[in-house]
């Protein structure tokens, strides 16, 4: 199952970001600043320097948590962020690392799972990279909540790709509406305007659909609990 997603959302990848430029990585394990990328993005949004070109991220994190809404998520100045959290519902600027992408990735489902509209259109810019999903997600804002979660919490993730500039996180939603069954959602990120902002198609979705997986196998465990 891990095979199959892995593969399914690399096209997705290829189609939706050719012609991107890049440079040479440095070596691996090796941290690079923003700065040292002429990417598509600009530096953080809210300046944090925290910056890596490939994924380091190979165990849990340890982190605080709080919930968004019923969601746990990332909690604030947590290392991969937010470090902007507003008490109008507002929650952004992760670091351009592959924590800070997994951080971005469960806080923007968290963040969706709201059934207010002022604050979901407020959050559209914030969140969601700019171009057809962003227009979709403007245009009907009450449909960014994936259809596939009912009541969710992060149980584990995967990183399936990764650079500075687009990182594609597999994470494992344990869902009691379910009848508590495990979720993978795969969500395509991308660094632009400062943040990692998530990847949506035309109908404000992620391109690739969850699914419900048997098991965690492929998967690095990872909880509030």
């Amino acid at each position: 199952m891990r095979i199959r997603t892995t593969l399914f959302i690399f096209g997705i990848t290829a189609l939706t970001f050719t012609g991107c430029s890049g440079t040479a990585s440095p070596a691996p394990g090796q941290p690079t600043t923003v700065e040292d990328r002429p990417s598509s993005a600009a530096a953080s949004v809210c300046g944090a320097s925290a910056a890596e070109a490939e994924n380091t991220l190979t165990t849990a994190p340890t982190n605080r948590w709080e919930l968004v809404g019923a969601i746990a998520a990332t909690a604030e100045n947590s290392d991969s962020g937010p470090f902007v959290v507003k008490e109008n519902g507002e929650r952004y600027c992760f670091v351009r690392t592959a924590y800070g992408a997994l951080g971005a990735a469960v806080g923007y489902t968290a963040l969706v799972s709201t059934s207010d509209r002022e604050l979901l259109s407020r959050l559209i810019p914030l969140v969601i990279a700019p171009g057809v999903g962003r227009d979709a997600a403007l245009t009907s804002p009450g449909d960014l909540a994936n259809p596939a979660l009912g009541a969710p919490q992060v149980v584990a993730f995967a990183i399936d790709e990764y650079d500075a500039d687009f990182a594609l996180v597999d994470i494992v939603w344990r869902d009691a509406a379910q009848g508590d069954a495990l979720v993978s959602a795969p969500t395509s990120l991308q660094w632009i305007e400062g943040d990692w902002k998530i990847v949506l198609n035309d109908r404000a979705q992620p391109p690739s659909p969850s699914i419900v997986i048997d098991d965690l196998e492929g998967y690095i465990p990872w909880s509030a609990n």
